[in-house]
């Protein structure tokens, strides 16, 4: 899946996503509220110390690849929220 293609979903979704540098403490504030977390898996990272420090907080739900993200968000979108690890 091509970025591009990843965005049209997105915009198809009517999801809009602002993507952040989180410290531990935001990552758990997102948790406090029954928010989901994902990091990219850091071999697909163009700079994977940005997962890394994240997945490092212990606050991230799923590390996921670009596609796998993709899937999880469409997942969440037509379903109430459980997680399930992949």
């Amino acid at each position: 899946m091509t970025e591009q293609t990843l965005l049209q979903l997105l915009d198809n979704l009517q999801l809009r996503f602002v993507v952040v540098v989180a410290v531990a403490a935001a990552l758990r504030g997102i948790k406090e509220v029954g928010g989901i977390t994902i990091a990219q898996k850091l071999e697909t990272a163009r700079q994977p110390e940005m997962p890394e420090s994240a997945i490092a907080s212990g606050c991230i739900d799923f590390v996921l690849s670009p596609e796998d993200i993709a899937q999880e968000i469409v997942r969440v979108a037509h379903d109430d929220f459980a997680p399930v690890p992949a």
